[in-house]
């Protein structure tokens, strides 16, 4: 009996129980908070990490927090291990001194000395400015103080020690101390002393007295400098330049003027690079200003445009020029002889680095008109010349190449360069003139989207570190040795792209034994992640992680701007900081030293409060039979039951961004659809990836697009009489495109884009050059000029098809356009309001792309354009009755007008609309 009473008492309790959990989780269920659709204000409310650093030796790490609209301005210092962190309000700038001990923070007119690992240690108020040393004497700090700025004190970080200096111009930090340059107190000719500063002792030597000094450079071993001034008891002179070596008595002049030149309209304009042996400074020379002879000018005479101009009269009114004013130039410090390297009846962009060797490469070209003519103007042709920097002596390099732009080693050995179909690759040795093709044993393929085959060069040019399609490889320049796959076709055999994680600015070295790191990308299913593999060892590539996130695809521009992210590496140390995201995982901040486990910097996630999006490769085949691929985005709280409205949103590859996490705003690069917004009230995007062909790219839009569409509405949750499209720029071109040759569309939304190829073919860009090159070899992929495939620029061209346009149709466009001007859209505005087709364009200031306030409101109209056709939503006023030009400003007309259905045509009339379909017929 006493079992069945406990047995009875046991069932009761449980049922209890059971009815408190259920009314428990009703409870929860009815307390749990929906979650918030994106609009504009939650812009705003998103966090961003900026300016990530790592001390030099890896146990510090700073970066900057904030938002888009107030920039990033709170700045977090930390350990590694985030046993020790520091929040700074207000920061704008924030340096890691060398010493690895300290930061220095700096705020309007203040700096904030901060010991790593403690906090504020002191304060500095009335900074005018402040230098570290790069090298060298890593524990102090020089800095001007004051209202005129010039009281300077060097200071050391360590024990505060300070000398303080007075009436001080200028500083700079040498490796074997400090140079100041000061006005001599009290002398009336108010004559400048340059000095050197002994750090250890505050003690000032003098190595120069005399007036205007600037632009002071030193060599790369600190003891030798140089710097411009006005020549010695003449203050009035002309500039010269003077030259200082350690342990000499003083500076002299070693060019007093430039009458060795023979060219008297020649004067000197900066001092640039001491050459690596140091016995040669390299300086530029500039024209002196000439005033016009005559002032009386004839307003009446007419531009006289030739077809023999090697540039274009709008661009000579725009700046463009014949020659440039700016001349390359070397001076031998022992004799002060000039040479020239670049003449004054040439344009001549040269190497902009200090040349290691003793020759430099000068690409000539005739004129510079920014890309326009370049195939077939013969002054545009670039002629190739390598030129002794010490004798002047020209050899020409244009029998290796007519599209001869070389890649130059790191420490200027070689040239390396490749044939026209990228098949082979050739080194010229700068040394002997040897040509040598250096890939010829190697059967593979160098096409890698958006990256150079030319990874890195090994420490002294020993070898060359290239890519191929999948693969790492390393090459002989002197091609002796055979090349070797330094990933053994791992990646080719996988189907992984290999990149290695250096710091381009730092030698690379590579050591029998040492672990290099490796990022990985799959460009079938978007995995991203790290490999390692050990030098000199034959082994395959290690795995270390991989999966459906995104930490950095190297050079691509397929991805959003913004989202990828080279890992930092200390300088002195095997310490990382990386950035992981998915599509649902906020871009967050790591920290590893072996790319397989991860400790969290940040732990940001603000997308967990609204309805949020989440992302899907989809693959099918195109009109033209082959597969193309695809990121479909779908709503948080997305309902298969459901059918939904679809926008598709194209440029020309994508889908390599599936595991990106967009951040709302108003406009993706000021034109584009913002997907977290759309998806998040309601509606799917889908973005296809759009493969083209030379001579008829927009077949390749059309198979790419509407192939994507049918595949999409073979699935149930998909609204297929509700399918809208928008584009920008080369996208707001497809977008144009394709309303003329389809009818799947319920709205289209297009954005500085152009509908008249064959006029925009013979346009000017907003600098006055011609676009022709743009639609030949550009992005518009034409292959030839509009007489040689006439008939593809009518294809493409939308103004010639506008009478067959059926979908409403929303044009962006601003009035400066430089790219697509704005005549070439009126084109086609007018051609679609003639023709009575539903059509508004929204016209601002700027040029390509609007944002601030002109951005926020082309939002809210295109997003109460699609509500309209897609959602059903009641259309704005300024869709149904317009905005008037007198009420511009005043009435924006956004309020929605319920007393129509949808806008119709009202200004056309019978007569008009049947002229119209006979003419078309």
């Amino acid at each position: 009996m006493k079992h069945i009473i406990s047995l009875f008492f046991l069932i009761l309790l449980a049922l209890f129980c059971f009815g408190q959990n259920l009314t428990l989780g009703k409870s929860q269920m009815s307390n749990k908070q929906p979650k918030v659709l994106i609009d504009s204000s939650s812009y705003d409310s998103w966090p961003v990490t900026e300016s990530v650093y790592l001390s030099n030796n890896g146990k510090y790490i700073s970066y900057f927090v904030g938002n888009e609209s107030m920039g990033c301005h709170t700045l977090i210092l930390q350990t590694n291990d985030a046993k020790w962190k520091k929040t700074f309000p207000g920061i704008e700038n924030m340096i890691f001194a060398a010493n690895d001990r300290s930061a220095i923070l700096t705020a309007a007119d203040r700096i904030y000395i901060v010991k790593l690992g403690l906090g504020i240690t002191d304060t500095l108020f009335d900074i005018i400015s402040y230098k570290l040393p790069k090298n060298g004497n890593k524990e102090w700090i020089a800095y001007r103080q004051g209202v005129k700025g010039g009281k300077l004190i060097l200071r050391n970080l360590e024990n505060s020690r300070s000398f303080v200096f007075l009436s001080v111009k200028n500083y700079y930090f040498t490796g074997n101390g400090l140079i100041i340059v000061r006005d001599e107190e009290a002398d009336a000719s108010k004559r400048e002393h340059l000095d050197w500063v002994n750090i250890t002792n505050g003690k000032c030597s003098n190595l120069w007295k005399g007036s205007g000094t600037r632009n002071v450079i030193f060599s790369t071993d600190g003891n030798k400098m140089a710097f411009i001034a006005n020549t010695q008891n003449n203050l009035a002179g002309k500039d010269g330049i003077w030259y200082y070596e350690w342990g000499k008595e003083e500076a002299h002049c070693i060019l007093p003027d430039l009458s060795a030149i023979k060219d008297s309209n020649l004067e000197l304009n900066s001092l640039q690079y001491f050459s690596m042996d140091n016995s040669r400074i390299f300086i530029t020379l500039k024209e002196r200003a000439v005033l016009e002879e005559s002032t009386n000018i004839d307003l009446s005479q007419p531009e006289v445009w030739s077809f023999n101009d090697k540039v274009l009269q709008s661009q000579q009114r725009k700046g463009g020029k014949e020659k440039s004013d700016r001349y390359r130039a070397i001076v031998n410090i022992l004799d002060g002889n000039v040479l020239r390297i670049e003449g004054k009846d040439e344009f001549s962009p040269v190497s902009y680095r200090p040349p290691l060797t003793d020759s430099i490469l000068v690409l000539h070209r005739e004129i510079n008109i920014g890309g326009a003519g370049e195939t077939w103007n013969s002054a545009c042709k670039t002629t190739s010349y390598l030129v002794s920097t010490k004798t002047g002596e020209r050899t020409s390099l244009n029998s290796i190449s007519d599209d001869f732009y070389p890649n130059i080693s790191k420490y200027e050995k070689y040239f390396i360069y490749s044939d026209k179909e990228n098949k082979n690759f050739f080194t010229y040795e700068i040394a002997t003139g040897i040509i040598r093709n250096i890939t010829k044993n190697i059967n593979t393929s160098w096409e890698r989207r958006f990256t150079s085959p030319i990874a890195c060069w090994v420490d002294n040019d020993s070898a060359v570190i290239m890519y191929d399609r999948n693969d790492i490889w390393m090459v002989d320049p002197k091609g002796i040795f055979f090349p070797v796959n330094l990933t053994r076709g791992y990646g080719r055999r996988n189907n992984i792209q290999l990149f290695l994680i250096i710091n381009s600015d730092d030698p690379v070295f590579f050591q029998k034994g040492e672990k290099v790191f490796l990022t990985a990308f799959n460009p079938e299913t978007k995995e991203n992640g790290f490999y390692s593999f050990t030098f000199g060892n034959a082994i395959d590539p290690t795995l270390l992680t991989m999966g459906s996130v995104l930490y950095d695809i190297p050079n691509s521009a397929a991805t959003p701007d913004g989202v990828n992210f080279t890992p930092r590496k200390a300088r002195n140390a095997n310490s990382y900081i990386v950035r992981r995201m998915s599509a649902t995982e906020y871009p967050n901040l790591f920290y590893t030293t072996n790319f397989k486990t991860f400790v969290p910097i940040t732990d940001f996630h603000p997308q967990t409060k609204y309805n949020w999006y989440s992302t899907e490769l989809h693959k099918w085949k195109s009109l033209d039979d082959t597969f193309l691929k695809g990121i479909l985005y779908k709503p948080e709280n997305f309902d298969s039951t459901r059918r939904y409205p679809v926008i598709f949103y194209y440029y020309e590859s994508l889908s390599d961004g599936l595991n990106a996490f967009l951040l709302p705003k108003a406009l993706n690069n000021g034109c584009v659809i913002n997907i977290p917004y759309y998806v998040s009230n309601g509606y799917l995007v889908f973005c296809p990836d759009i493969e083209y062909t030379i001579g008829d790219p927009m077949q390749g839009t059309y198979n790419a697009v509407v192939s994507a569409a049918k595949h999409l509405m073979k699935l149930p949750f998909v609204d297929e009489k509700r399918m809208g499209i928008q584009g920008c720029s080369w996208g707001g071109i497809q977008t144009n495109y394709l309303v003329t040759k389809t009818d799947l569309f319920a709205a289209a939304c297009s954005a500085s884009g152009v509908g008249d190829w064959i006029s925009g073919f013979n346009s000017l860009t907003g600098e006055g050059a011609s676009l022709q090159e743009m639609f030949q070899i550009g992005q518009f992929r034409m292959g030839g000029t509009l007489w040689d495939s006439l008939h593809s620029y009518i294809k493409s061209s939308p103004v010639l098809h506008a009478d067959k346009i059926s979908t409403p149709i929303l044009l962006m466009h601003t009035k400066d356009d430089t790219g697509c001007p704005l005549g070439n859209i009126i084109e086609f505005f007018t051609a679609l309001r003639r023709l009575g087709k539903k059509s508004w364009m929204l016209l601002y200031e700027g040029n390509h792309a609007v944002y601030g306030k002109e951005g926020e409101d082309f939002s809210v109209r295109m997003a109460q354009f699609f509500d309209h056709y897609l959602k059903d939503k009641a259309a704005p006023f300024w869709m149904t009755k317009g905005v008037p030009a007198r009420s511009k400003g005043i009435d924006a007309g956004l309020n929605l007008d319920y007393t129509i259905k949808t806008p119709t045509s009202y200004i056309i009339n019978d007569t008009i609309s049947n002229t119209v379909k006979n003419e078309s017929q």
